[in-house]
């Protein structure tokens, strides 16, 4: 099965399991240099349902697996290891372990307009402008009690409030708090996320799940270097830019990749 960059080819017709021609590929100088050294000639062809490899009822394989366990091919290139496909074919050592990352587009630059409001939600711009009114009033009678015992120049309430938003603004924080609140509720967060995208979560062909990326409200998990090879090889601009971003985390998922046998 055709796996950019790991193995590439050609199809010589559109029959199902067909022969293919393979191209450059990290695959394909593995089968020539083992045909080199060990001396044998070989054809490779796809699976004739065009699937990886999963188990039926009957205990019977389709895909990749399918085809080995019915002793129609000696050996496949690139299949991931799963304990349930070791019980039926042999792997060599994995050759490839990548984990999986989320691709999404990057952030584009808020308007101008947005730039002062964004940074919060509603409620917490509701209590930063109740909490500041209050904090000038209470600092206004402050400095009405001092004027009664230093008998200095009185305070208007409106240089008050002013001064309340001039303290306010002046200078802004570089890094947010940490509170053991945040945290619980980034946890909540976090769960109630994972269960909506559990729900809405589909499977695709590579090129369909980067185009709905592009289009917007939509993120592509995959293979970190398989991934990161795609969007550097077909989306990338001349000057490096690309409107991708590659999640920094990374899921370990499977034991790996490697060469099946019959």
């Amino acid at each position: 099965m055709t796996y950019f960059p790991y193995i590439n080819y050609v199809r010589e017709s559109d029959a199902p399991g067909t022969a293919v021609r393979l191209t450059d590929s990290l695959n394909t100088r593995m089968m020539e240099a083992l045909a080199r050294h060990l001396n044998f000639s070989y054809e490779v062809r796809e699976p004739e349902d065009g699937l990886w490899g999963l188990e039926t009822p009957g205990g019977n394989w389709t895909g990749i697996v399918g085809t080995l366990q019915h002793e129609k091919a000696d050996f496949s290139m690139d299949l991931t290891i799963t304990l349930q496909r070791k019980a039926v074919v042999d792997f060599c050592r994995a050759y490839i372990g990548e984990d999986m990352s989320i691709l999404s587009l990057k952030p584009t630059p808020l308007p101008e307009y947005l730039a002062l409001f964004r940074p919060f939600e509603g409620i917490v711009w509701v209590a930063v402008v109740a909490g500041t009114f209050v904090w000038g009033a209470v600092l206004w009678v402050l400095l009405m009690v001092k004027h009664d015992v230093t008998e200095r120049h009185r305070v208007s309430l409106a240089s008050s409030l002013f001064y309340g938003w001039g303290l306010l603004l002046e200078d802004q924080p570089y890094h947010p708090p940490v509170s053991i609140a945040g945290q619980v509720e980034e946890k909540q967060n976090s769960n109630s996320d994972y269960h909506a995208v559990k729900a809405h979560m589909q499977t695709m062909a590579t090129d369909v799940g980067i185009k709905r990326v592009l289009d917007g409200g939509f993120s592509y998990m995959r293979n970190y270097y398989a991934t990161k090879i795609l969007i550097e090889t077909f989306s990338t601009k001349e000057k490096g830019d690309n409107p991708f971003h590659i999640g920094t985390t990374r899921y370990p998922m499977f034991a790996g990749n490697s060469w099946a046998f019959r």
